[in-house]
């Protein structure tokens, strides 16, 4: 099996659906010079967190301009918010236990993402927004066939009207 580059793979991806693909058997690691690194078995050179989240960003942002998207994209757009959402936990909880040296280094490398802002965006997009939870009237009747829309509207989103799901599935 020949190996194949993650980070031009991942560089690569035209849709959520390939990108999705890509990230699943994943593995992230803070290395000791303060970078979060996904790896996956198979494909050597490691790509950072945060240009996954901005790959990501850049994939999911079309869908949310008429947020029509069917449940395949869906189910793509939650396993990538999910995974990449562990990714930055991970890490997280990594960096507390790491030495001195690292977290000083982190620090540093803190300093200068403050320019591209990626974490925030990502944290925007995945807690405020979050794609995977929110469906039009269309996406609605189409995912939960026997339930009524809800008599609340969440007007949030440049007048587009936007339901969660519901609090019990009528299952047929």
């Amino acid at each position: 099996m020949a190996v194949e580059n993650f980070k031009t793979s991942i560089d690569r991806a035209k849709n959520i659906s390939e990108f999705a693909a890509l990230l699943k058997d994943t593995e992230v690691e803070f290395t000791f010079f303060g970078a979060r690194k996904v790896s996956k078995e198979n494909f050597n050179k490691k790509k950072s967190v945060d240009c996954i989240a901005a790959k990501a960003l850049l994939l999911i942002r079309p869908f949310l301009k008429g947020w029509n998207y069917s449940l395949k994209n869906r189910h793509d757009i939650n396993f990538v918010t999910k995974k990449i959402n562990k990714f930055y936990e991970k890490t997280d909880r990594k960096f507390k236990k790491r030495n001195i040296l690292s977290k000083i280094f982190y620090l540093i490398r803190n300093i200068f993402s403050w320019f591209f802002e990626t974490r925030k965006d990502w944290d925007i997009l995945s807690l405020n927004i979050d794609p995977a939870i929110y469906y039009t009237a269309i996406q609605f009747k189409e995912a939960f066939k026997l339930n009524q829309l809800p008599r609340r509207v969440d007007k949030k989103f440049k007048n587009i009207n936007l339901y969660l799901k519901p609090t019990i599935i009528i299952r047929p």
